[in-house]
This record gives C-alpha cells, structure tokens and sequence, in this order.
C-alpha cells in the first residue's frame, strides 16, 4: 500500500534525515518536506484529495507557522482526514495530535503511527 507522509521542520537536516528512514522503511512512500507549518499548510490546500498526505509529522516550534498551529488548520480543512504527529526536543504535549515524539525520534513508536496511517479508514 501506498503511503503519503509529510515532514515538516526547519531543520533540513532532520527533514532529509527522518525522509531517507521513512523511505528505507517505506519504499513505496512518497515523503515529502516543508520547511514551516505555513508552507506545509499552502502544499496541502494545493492538493487534490487524492494527492493530499495521508500523514504529517511536524516539529512544534517552528518560525512563521509552529507546529500546533499547523495541526489546528489541518483539522479544519475539508476533505479527507490527515494523521498528525507532533515532535519536539522538549516536551510535546499529545493535544490536538494523533501521536507525539521526542527528538531524537523514538523509530518504533514512529514507525507504528506511519503504519495506523496505512491500515484502511472505517467510513
């Protein structure tokens, strides 16, 4: 099964880091990376339904759109449900988040949430 995840952090190390895991564990993934919450948020209002994320995993504080605010707009968009996961060096408060992470990353507790992602939706 196909799967679309999308990083987002302004670290581009941790970006190209966490794509290049996903897609040794996912080879079939399309992994893409946004480098703040808002330039994720304008990728993904630019998708169709079905090219949209199925999962996004994004830093909590970020310049010009953190994290929370990123989930908070994407729990308001139409359409399909995406799966968000926090991460963060400090504490990440689970709240508004389908999971949460601490850097550095926990891979099986992120490997398990990519792979709910996967798991077909009840409609």
């Amino acid at each position: 099964m196909h799967v679309r995840i999308m990083i987002v952090d302004d670290d581009s190390d941790t970006c190209s880091l966490l794509a290049l895991i996903l897609r040794i564990r996912y080879p079939r993934a399309k992994v893409a990376c946004a480098f703040n919450g808002a330039d994720a948020l304008a990728a993904i209002e630019a998708c169709g339904d079905d090219e949209r994320p199925d999962a996004v995993i994004t830093d909590i504080h970020m310049p010009i759109m953190g994290g929370v605010e990123l989930c908070q707009a994407l729990h308001h968009l139409p359409g399909p449900r995406i799966a968000i996961a926090g991460m963060s060096a400090s504490h990440c408060d689970r709240e508004g988040f389908d999971a949460a992470f601490s850097k550095p990353f926990d891979l099986p507790k992120l490997f398990e949430f990519v792979d709910a992602t996967m798991r077909p939706k009840d409609t």
